[in-house]
């Protein structure tokens, strides 16, 4: 009972762009494109600063009150706010990727680079200590590690009330 989707022309692939992305991210079409070029290109150059500062700019404009995301749990939500982001972007994502040690919250694949992102809701403590802690405990980088890629993984810290991407940090 479940469907895997592509995007099988170029025609179907511009009204993505033009009209599905902005109605979803609330932005108007130049600036799609703008944050679509953007993050492909930090991306596959594998700056992650300026991917996660895109990132986080494109969450940020995404209304929450959409009923299937009011249906969801937070961090649900912002698993599938970005997972479709990075897919409508044209970009290969994996969501929640089972491994023996657990599930990565999502894997998004690039020419040179595999990004392993865990998404963590702040809280006392630090919502990046505890990811960062959780992705070295389970060695979520190893399963990528012979792909030729370079794989950069990723702790997320979320604001819990669903106001965006608070910070993030890089795991080696």
């Amino acid at each position: 009972n479940s469907y895997a989707l592509g995007i099988p022309n170029h025609e179907v692939r511009t009204a993505l762009y033009e009209v599905v992305l902005p109605s979803f991210v609330a932005l108007n079409e130049h600036k799609v494109q703008s944050a679509h070029i953007n993050m492909i290109e930090h991306m596959q150059a594998g700056r992650v600063e300026e991917m996660m500062a895109t990132l986080k700019a494109l969450v940020a404009d995404v209304p929450f009150s959409n009923k299937k995301l009011s249906e969801m749990g937070v961090e649900e939500r912002y698993r599938f706010i970005i997972m479709t982001l990075f897919r409508a972007l044209g970009i290969r994502v994996s969501a929640e990727y089972a491994m023996i040690g657990g599930a990565i919250d999502l894997v998004i694949y690039g020419l040179r680079f595999t990004y392993v992102l865990e998404l963590k809701l702040e809280q006392p403590g630090g919502a990046l200590n505890k990811a960062e802690k959780q992705m070295r405990e389970k060695h979520y980088a190893d399963p990528f590690a012979a792909e030729g890629r370079t794989v950069i993984s990723l702790a997320v810290s979320l604001e819990a009330t669903g106001k965006g991407v608070l910070g993030w940090r890089r795991v080696d």
